[in-house]
């Protein structure tokens, strides 16, 4: 899955937009194999092995498959039926992931991971804030001005919680954007710099359960390479002039992931912590067997 992400987000920047969307909807078929399954099946697979079954994406990746596709389907011209499909996907996500995190949690939770680590706000992701952007601007585009307003409100919450990383956006550009209507919207222009971010793993341990010593790696966000402080995009006009544009800062794409995946971090100890009780089980009595 994160294969086909990568190479999907890769195609977009190539101006690949067929490729792009071919791929990104086969990234998202593998995910719903995922969805699909029950919060008993998930936590009994994680118990066993991170690597026993096909690699589960995490819930803040997701969107991200909704995110590129927008933007390779406005990048291609494909306006009907296209973009704001892929809005409602991203729109209907967050709560459905929301909940199926939260149950994953609870049933690790019943199953004995009384140890699991508590943060404030479990479960509590942050919304892309330039998949919000793009929703509003396809909901308009198809006159779906009730639902373009809804995502006006996600697109101010979103901000306000990356603004809470310390990633600070012009607020007035979301009342631009309010302000306008589909008769105003001639173009849109996004820009994508530097690199994002990986998973890196991070070795943990030793730890003593009972008698015997417990290694395990956690997975981290690793972000590469610093974000661009601004952007701009130069314009020739029909009278043959130019005009340089600054273009807002909409998305830290770092921050976002590596604020989400913090969120995930109750869940990811809850399993590990089963995993090397189990383990440790296993091996004393074994131990003693022999």
């Amino acid at each position: 899955m994160l294969w086909l992400l990568e190479r999907g987000a890769t195609a977009v920047q190539a101006g690949e937009d067929e490729l792009a969307v071919d791929l990104l909807n086969d990234a998202e078929d593998r995910t719903e194999v995922y969805n699909e399954q029950s919060v008993a099946d998930i936590a009994g697979q994680w118990l066993l092995s991170e690597r026993a079954s096909a690699y589960i994406a995490r819930p803040y990746e997701e969107q991200y498959i909704n995110v590129f596709k927008m933007l390779a389907l406005f990048h291609e011209g494909r306006l009907e039926n296209g973009p704001t499909v892929e809005a409602r996907r991203l729109a209907s996500k967050g709560n459905r992931l929301r909940d199926r995190y939260l149950g994953l949690l609870e049933e690790l939770k019943r199953r004995g991971a009384t140890e699991s680590y508590e943060f404030a706000r479990p479960g509590q992701f942050i919304e892309s804030p330039l998949g919000v952007y793009l929703s509003v601007v396809a909901f308009r585009e198809q006159s779906n001005e009730g639902f373009a307003s809804t995502a006006i409100k996600r697109l101010r919450s979103s901000l306000e919680a990356q603004a809470g990383l310390g990633i600070e956006s012009d607020a007035s550009m979301v009342d631009r954007l309010a302000s306008m209507d589909a008769s105003s919207q001639d173009a849109m222009f996004v820009a994508l710099g530097g690199r994002g971010p990986i998973l890196g793993r991070r070795q943990v341990g030793p730890y003593l359960i009972y008698v015997t010593p417990v290694y395990f790696e956690l997975p981290e966000i690793v972000v590469l390479g610093t974000s661009a402080a601004s952007a701009s995009v130069e314009i020739e006009l029909a009278d043959g002039s130019t005009k340089r544009y600054a273009l807002d800062r909409i998305e830290d794409l770092g921050a976002v992931s590596q604020a989400n995946h913090e969120q995930t971090l109750p869940l990811i100890y809850a399993r590990t912590y089963l995993r090397a009780m189990s383990k440790s089980a296993l091996l004393t009595a074994g131990g003693v067997a022999v």
